[in-house]
C-alpha cells in the first residue's frame, strides 16, 4: 500500500458517511432561484421605489456570491429571506418549502428545487 492510498479511502469513506448521514446537499442553481424571487416580486409589486432596492439588494448579492456560498437549502432560504425582509420590510414575504401550508390571505407561488415564494394576496 502506497503512502497516499489510505488517504484517498479516508476521504472516500468520510464523503459516504455525511452522504449517508442525511446531510443535505447544496443545491443546483441558487442564482437562478434568487432569480425567480426577484422576477416573481416585479409581478408583485408596482412601487417602482420598492422595486429598485429590491433589485440593487439581488444584483449585489448575487455579484459577491452570497446564494453560490449557501452550503445548504436551509442556508440559501436564510440568505434569501434576510434579503426579502431588508427589501421588502414585509414579514408576510418569504421563501420556504413549497409543502408547507401558506397562511390566509398568503399565496404559494413555485419555484425551482421544491421551494415556493410566499406573498400576500393584497400588497401595501
Amino acid at each position: 500500500m502506497t503512502v497516499g492510498q489510505p488517504l484517498v479511502m479516508a476521504v472516500a469513506m468520510l464523503g459516504a458517511g455525511l452522504q449517508a448521514s442525511g446531510v443535505e446537499e447544496p443545491l443546483s442553481a441558487p442564482d437562478a432561484i434568487a432569480t425567480q424571487v426577484q422576477v416573481q416580486l416585479h409581478r408583485h409589486y408596482a412601487d417602482r421605489d420598492r422595486l429598485a432596492v429590491l433589485d440593487r439588494i439581488f444584483i449585489i448579492e448575487r455579484r459577491i456570491g452570497a446564494y453560490r456560498a449557501a452550503r445548504s437549502r436551509a442556508e440559501l432560504i436564510g440568505r434569501l429571506n434576510a434579503d426579502l425582509r431588508v427589501a421588502t420590510r414585509d414579514p408576510r414575504v418569504y421563501v420556504g418549502e413549497r409543502s408547507q401550508p401558506a397562511a390566509p390571505g398568503i399565496h404559494a407561488v413555485a419555484l425551482e428545487g421544491g421551494l415556493g415564494l410566499f406573498v400576500p394576496d393584497t400588497l401595501p
